[in-house]
């Protein structure tokens, strides 16, 4: 619902204006979101489906970067779309996005968890790209980028220090073996949009554009890479393929 108003904001800017009527349906959508949120902050109930991180399974209800950052953007969006927005939500939701780590020198996974999550500042992408906003400070954002680490010339989107996660944090344990899917595995997308947002203020990162593309022609477009040392590909077609 988020990302399809963040969406629906992008095509306005571009000249699809909301027609009659509709603007009522994200009106609606709008308040749905505002449930999941109590000072500024958008709170995930515990279990797996709660994120873009489907398969992993959060102990109990906590506020997620992915889904915080998501919030913030969205809010941008709704502002786009003249929809009734309080006047305080947006300061609040940017609060949020600064202050829900359990690191108040990096982005982590929640508010409850530390672990490395590349996603976390997805949010900030979306609110520099298409809003032309900056929510995170610089401080912030190169303690973040300083803290991923790298298997495999690639930062792992879930990481616990210098290990990854057990096999416990998920729903499907089978697709999750270290280095695979969501426990490690490299996501393009996700690493592509923390790099920009870093080179943006003119952090030097160790993942350059040009090269993550090229991995993502090389791959022919694979989900995700295996970060795992020794594993028997470095990339995973066959989900791609089967979807």
């Amino acid at each position: 619902t988020m990302l399809a108003m963040i969406w629906r904001a992008k095509l306005q800017n571009m000249g699809w204006l909301v027609r009659p009527g509709e603007r009522a349906q994200w009106q609606d959508r709008l308040g749905w979101i505002e449930g999941h949120v109590e000072d500024g902050k958008y709170h995930s109930p515990p279990g797996a489906m709660r994120s873009w991180l489907d398969t992993f399974d959060f102990k109990s209800k906590s506020v997620n970067g992915y889904n915080q950052g998501i919030y913030t953007a969205t809010l941008m969006g709704a502002e786009q779309l003249v929809l009734k927005v309080d006047p305080k939500a947006r300061t609040q939701a940017e609060t949020g996005y600064r202050s829900y780590s359990t690191d108040p020198k990096r982005l982590t996974l929640s508010s409850e968890l530390p672990y490395q999550d590349v996603s976390a500042l997805f949010g900030e992408f979306l609110a520099n790209h298409l809003f032309k906003q900056t929510v995170l400070p610089d401080q912030l954002v190169q303690g973040t980028i300083d803290s991923f680490k790298i298997r495999r010339e690639n930062w792992p989107v879930l990481f616990n220090g210098e290990d990854y996660l057990s096999a416990d944090h998920f729903h499907n344990e089978k697709d999750n073996s270290p280095g695979y899917y969501h426990n490690g595995g490299a996501w393009l997308a996700f690493s592509a949009a923390a790099t920009r947002v870093a080179e943006r203020r003119g952090i030097t990162v160790p993942v350059s554009p040009r090269k993550l593309a090229q991995i993502a022609l090389d791959t022919q477009n694979a989900e995700y890479l295996i970060t795992l040392r020794g594993a028997p590909r470095p990339f995973d077609v066959a989900r791609r393929e089967n979807t």
